[in-house]
Formats: structure tokens, sequence, C-alpha cells
């Protein structure tokens, strides 16, 4: 009875647990999600061995970062250091979001690391929220949790036209008259080109190679020998009807007409040159940087209040959480000190090269699920264990690769 009873308090405590777990935090459709175990960690490893990891110097150095402080232990941030700790992202068409939830113990202790926070935090309740400077990032906690949020916008959602106008957001593209002069530079140099005067063919038939004689030498005649006309003599041997040489004879070429063909020459055009001598290039830059600069600062404004409804979603919604996900709950191991989960492959590839635009939809990924990683540790070494979803049809596909039998003579090799 004794057993029953102490079984049904650690079922009763675990449950009690679990349920104070951020994890019912983390939205369903979060597309992945990592997981640091801090009770499992710190029973294998001390917070200074920890401050020294990958994940502790990461997280360290974005959040010295973002406050512009130096950090050197996460116990300064007055974590609760039993609980777990997660990321996650979440993808919209429009913006990604960056997350973190982090277990606070003393939220004394963290409000007393920010300068001059009477000016930057605001209260609500017992709820405090700190904007970081540009408005790019949010951090909002309360005395159990804290909640970082980033976002960045996605330029592809602005290329359609319909949702920039929706948001009052222009495409911005630069040009300037350089342009305009190359281009009628180009016109006046095909126009000059196009009225030349076409070149006229002559044909000139075969003519019997002249016999070259020697030319008396007169200084006025070559002088003027450009002027003048000359024709060409060539002594030409007859035959009589007997096949005997006769006397030579004199036969007259025809006249050539040689007619100068116009030369084109294509003008080549300096960019550079014509943009120095543009006045007005550099207020028409100018003037481009700044209207950018407008459309920047409203992205990053709507940017921000996304982000907003975002961490007050967290703090005061309720909402279908990651543990609905059958995928994401057969992947946890109670025994791993670190979790990785992303949903699906096609949507990795489908978020890592939207420059591939349709091609990047074509379920190039098409029958792999969630892919997952945990990370073990023991007193001597670290294990990883991963793992990926496939479907039917990508099962039987594998099953003939790996259940073909080697060939027993490519051992001998």
């Amino acid at each position: 009875m004794k057993k029953v009873l102490l079984a049904a308090a650690l079922l009763l405590l675990t449950k009690l647990n679990y349920a104070q777990d951020l994890v019912k935090k983390i939205p369903a459709n979060a597309f992945t999600v990592a997981t640091i175990k801090g009770d499992n960690v710190f029973k294998l490893m001390f917070v200074k061995d920890f401050n020294e990891s990958f994940v502790g110097k990461k997280l360290l150095t974005e959040t010295s970062k973002s406050l512009d402080k130096t950090f050197s232990s996460i116990e300064d941030f007055g974590i609760n250091l039993e609980k777990n700790m997660y990321y996650f992202n979440r993808l919209t068409d429009s913006i990604s979001y960056n997350c973190f939830l982090i277990p606070l113990k003393d939220a004394t202790k963290f409000e007393n690391l920010i300068n001059d926070k009477d000016k930057k935090i605001k209260k609500d309740g017992d709820v405090r929220t700190m904007i970081l400077p540009d408005s790019t990032s949010i951090i909002k906690w309360n005395n159990s949790m804290m909640y970082f949020v980033t976002g960045s916008i996605k330029s592809s959602f602005f290329a359609d036209s319909a949702k920039s106008a929706r948001y009052g957001i222009k495409d911005i593209r630069y040009q300037n008259s350089y342009d305009d002069l190359t281009d009628s530079a180009m016109v006046t140099v095909d126009s000059t080109y196009a009225t030349t005067a076409e070149p006229v063919l002559v044909e000139v038939t075969d003519v019997p190679p002249p016999i070259i004689q020697k030319e008396q030498t007169q200084k006025k005649a070559a002088i003027k020998q450009t002027s003048k006309k000359k024709t060409t003599k060539v002594r030409k041997k007859v035959k009589n009807s007997k096949g005997k040489k006769g006397v030579s004879k004199t036969v007259k070429a025809p006249k050539v007409k040689v007619i100068d063909e116009p030369i084109v020459q294509e003008i080549p055009v300096d960019s550079a040159m014509m943009a120095s001598q543009n006045p007005y290039g550099d207020e028409q830059y100018d003037e481009y940087q700044k209207e950018r600069a407008e459309q920047d600062a409203k992205k990053k404004q709507l940017a921000f209040v996304w982000m907003t409804a975002q961490a007050d979603k967290i703090f005061n919604s309720s909402y279908e959480s990651i543990e609905s996900n059958k995928s994401y709950s057969a992947s946890l191991d109670n025994k791993a000190i670190a979790e990785l989960w992303v949903a699906s492959l096609q949507d990795v590839y489908n978020s890592v090269a939207p420059e591939f635009g349709t091609y990047g939809k074509t379920g190039l990924m098409q029958g792999y699920g969630s892919l997952s990683a945990k990370l073990f540790m023991d007193d001597k070494s670290f294990r990883i264990s991963t793992g990926l979803e496939l479907d039917k049809e990508q099962i039987e596909s594998y099953k003939k690769i790996v259940n073909r039998k080697i060939n027993k003579r490519f051992l001998k090799y």
C-alpha cells in the first residue's frame, strides 16, 4: 500500500512539474524547437562547465550583445537552472520569429542587471517589458519566466505588389539619368549609322592577267596620277587557224569604276565619363537613399508591431501548444540533456532557398518528415542520437536499400 501511495505521489509531482514547464508556451506551429534540460545537465556538470559550453557561450554572447552588457555566468540572470530552457523558431509568409523561453528563479536579480531600468522597463501588473535599441527585439518577463523575441521581415513578402500596397510599402529602385544619356547616345550612333550611304557593289568580270611593262618615268604624270583615269593595256597573243603563233595584239581591258566605301565606326559610350559629367547624379542618389531609408523604417516598425503581438500572446492568451504535436512528443527522451526538433525537411528547404521561387515549392524533399536530434551525457562520454521521419513510400525504398545482402567477395578486399 505504501508503494502505491509513493508511486502516486511521484506521478503527481511529475505531472505538476510538467505542467509548470514552459513547453506549453510554445505554439503548435513552431518550426524548430531546441531544449536544454537544466535538471539533467546540472546533475552531471557544474554551472561553470555549462558557461564554457557551446550553448552557454551562445546564450551569453547573444544576450550580452542585445543588452550591451557583459555576462560571465548564467547565474547572473537569476535563471532557474533546475528547469528546461527553450529556443523556438516560428515562420510565417511575412516574418520569421526567433524566441527564447527562460525560467526565472529571481526576477529582481535579473532586473538589477539593466542600466536605467526605471526608464527602460514598462510595467503592466507583474509583467515587465523592455524594448531593445532600434526596436529590433523585445524582452518580456514576469516572476517565473522570461521571453525574448526578435523578428526579421522576409523581403519576398513585399515582392508582391498587392501585399506591399496593403502595408504602404513601396518598391524603391535606383534609376538615374545616366541610363537616359546612354540610351540617347546609342540612338544617335545607330541613326548615324543607318543614314550612311550604302556602298555600291561592283561585279568584276574575269580579266586576263596583264603583262606588266616598265612604265616610263614621267614626273608630271605621277603627280596627277590619282585624278586621271587610264586604260590598262593587255598584250594578248593570238594564234592563227594553223596553230602558229601570230603577231601579238594589244587588247583594252574593261574599265573598272572604283567607289570609296564609307567606313562606319562604332563609338563606345563611357558610362563612367557620362556619369561624371552629370551634375544631378549625387542629388538623385541621395534622394534614392532617403526614400529607401523611409521604406526600411516602415518595415522595421511593422516587424515591431508583429513582435509585440507575438509577445502579448505568449503571456496573455491560451492557444494550442507544441505538446499537441505527436511528432514532437514522440521525439522526446527524459534522459537527454539537450534536444532539437525540426518540423519538416521540406519546410527547411523552402525557408533556406526562397530564391528558387516556385521550384523550391515543388516538393523536392517530399516524403521526409520531421528531423530530431538528442544529446546524452554520462560521466565518461557524450552521445548523439538522430532520427528522421519517413512516409510509407520512402520507408519501402529504404528497406530495399538496407536489406540487400553484402556480397561476401567484397569482404576479401
